[in-house]
C-alpha cells in the first residue's frame, strides 16, 4: 500500500524558498513521483534561481539544499558554442553551471538542468519522474498519446541527452511552441524517456496541474486492454519457493558484492515483480533495455534473467546462478544489481539495505512503467547511444554518489547479525553495540512486541533496514527456520548468531524438576 503524501499547508507569510522546501518535500515524500536522489525542484526569486543542489533527496532538503545561481550567466551559457565532441562538451557545460554560482564557496553542485529550469518563464518548477506519466514517456506512440489528451496544454520533448543538449533542445522548442500557439510557455513538459517537468505561478497551480495531467493518464489506461505484466501469472510455492530462496539468496550476497564484504540481498515477489517473473515473455520484456536514466543510474541498465530447473541441487544451483551472473558482466561491462528468478521473484543488492531498498523500488517502478507503456502500444527503451550516455556520464555517477552517502562504517559496516533474546537485557545491548558498529541487527525474541520497540528505535537511530524484529523460540525448531528463513529473505542471509537467548531458573539441581532442567 503506497502512502498518498498530505499537501502542506502554504501560510501567506512564507518565502519562496520556505514555499519550494514545503512543495520538494511534498512530491518528494511521493514514490510515485520521485524515488532516491532523481527529480529536481526550483523557484526565481529576487532575480535568481534557486535550485535542487544534485544528488539532495527532496523528500528531507531545508533551505540550505537549494543552490543560487545567477540567471543571466545561465542565460549567456545557452549562446555559447561548447562543441560536438560529448565528453568536452559536458566538462565545459558542468564547469559553466559552476561559475553561475552566487557562492561558490559553500562548495554545492546545482542540478545539471539548472539551465533549463532557468529557460522556463514561470515562477516554480517541479520535475519528477511521476509513474503513470512515464508509461506515456516511455510508450512507443507516447507523442501521439499526449497529443490526443492533452493537446497544446503541455509541450513533447523528443529524448535528447540530459544536461547541455537538453536545454538547447528545450530552448528551440519553446520558440516554436510560443509561435504557434500565442502563449509564451506550456503548462507542462513530456519528455520522452525521462519524466514531467511543470511550471507555474504558485505551488497551488503546480499541485493543480500535476494531478489533472495523471488523472487523465489514469483515464486513459482504465480504457486499454489489460497486457501480459497486469494479470495474474504463474509462480512457485509452498517448499520449492523457500528452498530456493534459502540458496539463491546467500548465493547472490557473494556474486553481487561489489567489494569483499558481502553485500545486502533483498527478495520481492510482489505482485508486479511476480506478474513479469511469471510472464512468457518475461525476459524478454525485462532484457529489452531500460527506459529511463533513473532505471540505469539505480538499477544499472539491465537485471540478470535466471531460470531454476526442477533438476538443481543445493550443489548444481549456485553454480549455474554464478554462470549467469558472471555471463552478464561479460555481455554488459556492468554489474548486476537486479536479479530476475523465473516464476520466483527479484532479488535486488546494494552495500546495506537502503541501497538494495531503493533499487528495489526503482525497478518495480520500471515494471509499472513497462506494463503502462505495453497496454498504451508497446514500449520504446533508450536506444545503446543513449544508454551508454548514462552509463558513462560524471554527473549521474557524482548524483548516485551523493545520494548514497558514506557507507561502511564501523567494525561491523554492512554485515548481518541475528541476537536471540535481544528483546530485553544483555541481548538488546548487544545489538545496540552491533547496530551502533554499522550492523544490520535482527532482534529475534519470543517477546516479539518488545523486540518491534527496540528495533523501530534503532532504525530512527542509525536508519532504514537496519534492525528487524522476528518471532522466534529457540526451543522450536521450526520457529528457528521460520525466522532465519526471514531474515534471508531481507538480507539474504547472515554473517554472525549471537546465541544469547536464555532462562534464569533459581532452585537447587537436587530438587529442579527435569522439564525445568531442560528449559
Amino acid at each position: 500500500m503506497i502512502d498518498t503524501p498530505v499537501w502542506p499547508k502554504f501560510e501567506a507569510a512564507d518565502t519562496p524558498l520556505e514555499q519550494l522546501v514545503k512543495l520538494s518535500h511534498y512530491f518528494g515524500s511521493d514514490i510515485e513521483s520521485v524515488i532516491a536522489g532523481g527529480g529536481n525542484t526550483s523557484v526565481k526569486a529576487s532575480g535568481r534561481l534557486f535550485v535542487k543542489s544534485s544528488g539532495t533527496s527532496l523528500a528531507t532538503i531545508e533551505a540550505d539544499g537549494f543552490v543560487e545561481m545567477n540567471r543571466g550567466a545561465l542565460d549567456d551559457l545557452l549562446s555559447r558554442d561548447l562543441g560536438r565532441d560529448p565528453d568536452r562538451r559536458e566538462a565545459e557545460f558542468k564547469e559553466a553551471i559552476l561559475m553561475a554560482r552566487v557562492h561558490p564557496e559553500l562548495g554545492q553542485r546545482p542540478s545539471v538542468e539548472c539551465v533549463l529550469h532557468n529557460i522556463l518563464p514561470r515562477r516554480f518548477v517541479v520535475h519528477t519522474h511521476q509513474t503513470q506519466v512515464n508509461m506515456v514517456c516511455c510508450c512507443r506512440s507516447g507523442e501521439a498519446l499526449a497529443e490526443e489528451m492533452f493537446g497544446d496544454e503541455i509541450l513533447w520533448i523528443p529524448y535528447v541527452d540530459p544536461g547541455f543538449t537538453l536545454a538547447r533542445k528545450l530552448s528551440g522548442a519553446l520558440t516554436d511552441y510560443a509561435k504557434r500557439t500565442g502563449r509564451d510557455c506550456p503548462s507542462a513538459l513530456l519528455m520522452q524517456n525521462h519524466g514531467l517537468i511543470v511550471c507555474a505561478e504558485t505551488p497551488g497551480e503546480i499541485h493543480e496541474v500535476t494531478g489533472r495531467l495523471v488523472g487523465r493518464i489514469r483515464s486513459r489506461l482504465d480504457r486499454s486492454n489489460k497486457d501480459q505484466l497486469s494479470t495474474p501469472k504463474r509462480h512457485i510455492e509452498g517448499s520449492r519457493k523457500r528452498y530456493l530462496i534459502n540458496i539463491l539468496g546467500p548465493t547472490l550476497r557473494a556474486l553481487l558484492a561489489p567489494e569483499n564484504t558481502l553485500c545486502v540481498v533483498i527478495f520481492d515477489d510482489s505482485q508486479p515483480v511476480m506478474n513479469l517473473t511469471g510472464s512468457e515473455r518475461g525476459g524478454e520484456i525485462a532484457l529489452g533495455g531500460p527506459l529511463t536514466p533513473d532505471q540505469i543510474v539505480y538499477c544499472n541498465s539491465f537485471p540478470v534473467w535466471f531460470d531454476p530447473s526442477e533438476d538443481d541441487s543445493p550443489v548444481s544451483l549456485p553454480g549455474r546462478l554464478r554462470t549467469a551472473v558472471e555471463n552478464h558482466f561479460a555481455l554488459r561491462q556492468f554489474p548486476a544489481y537486479v536479479v530476475l528468478i523465473k516464476d520466483l521473484g527479484m532479488f535486488t543488492a546494494g552495500v546495506d539495505f537502503s541501497q538494495a531498498e531503493t533499487v528495489r523500488h526503482c525497478y518495480i517502478d520500471a515494471i509499472k512503467v513497462m506494463s503502462g507503456a505495453h497496454r498504451l502500444g508497446g514500449t520504446k527503451a533508450l536506444s545503446s547511444g543513449e544508454r551508454g550516455f548514462i552509463e558513462h556520464w560524471e554527473v549521474e555517477s557524482y548524483r548516485r554518489k551523493v545520494a548514497t552517502g558514506s557507507r561502511r562504517q564501523g567494525r561491523m559496516a554492512g554485515k548481518v547479525s541475528v541476537v536471540t533474546g535481544a528483546a530485553q537485557g544483555f541481548g538488546l545491548e548487544i545489538a545496540r553495540d552491533l547496530a551502533g558498529e554499522g550492523a544490520h541487527v535482527v532482534l529475534a525474541d519470543i517477546k516479539v512486541k518488545e523486540a518491534e520497540e527496540q528495533a523501530a528505535a534503532l532504525v530512527t537511530r542509525y536508519g532504514t533496514g537496519r534492525a528487524l524484529a522476528l518471532s522466534m523460540d529457540v526451543t522450536d525448531s521450526a520457529s528457528v527456520e521460520s525466522a532465519l528463513h526471514q531474515v534471508v529473505r531481507t538480507y539474504g542471509g547472515l554473517d554472525l548468531l549471537v546465541s544469547n537467548a536464555g532462562v534464569l531458573y533459581a532452585g537447587s539441581v537436587k530438587t529442579q524438576p527435569e522439564e525445568a532442567f531442560d528449559l
